[in-house]
């Protein structure tokens, strides 16, 4: 697009429907990727707790304890959504779809970066989008 098709004039109307449009679309893609995101991060954390239940080498100085030593250390962190009952919800989320990232293992940051390779998208500056997507105004 050249900047020529930039300059030509538009009405008021146009502009604020284009912004409109942007906005709309702009927050409903930021939900869908922290949706997308705090699910990604909840399994994990599930998977943590239960890999910890199971070869944690300490976990028997916790016992029965566990969660609510666990919430109370992530609380003192400033960690959100930490609550005893949500880490037995995460627990759960992870039992219930193992399979969302086949079976992580050490480090699994490493695999969380490669689930998501190549499915982030590169999105253009507001202003590309913008000559892009408004031609016609």
């Amino acid at each position: 697009m050249s900047e020529q098709s930039i300059s030509q004039p538009i009405r008021f109307q146009a502009l604020i429907l284009s912004i409109q449009v942007l906005d709309g679309e702009m927050s409903r893609r930021t939900k869908v990727a922290v949706n997308t995101n705090l699910s990604l991060r909840n399994w994990v954390i599930g998977y943590y707790i239960d890999s910890y239940n199971v070869h944690g080498v300490d976990r028997g100085e916790y016992g029965d304890g566990l969660i609510a030593t666990l919430s109370a250390s992530l609380n003192d962190l400033g960690l959100k959504n930490v609550g005893r009952c949500q880490r037995y919800n995460y627990r759960a989320f992870y039992k219930a779809y193992p399979e969302i990232l086949q079976t992580p293992t050490e480090p699994s940051h490493l695999r969380l970066k490669e689930a998501y390779k190549g499915s982030e998208k590169k999105v253009p500056t507001l202003s590309a989008q913008l000559r892009k997507g408004h031609r016609a105004l």
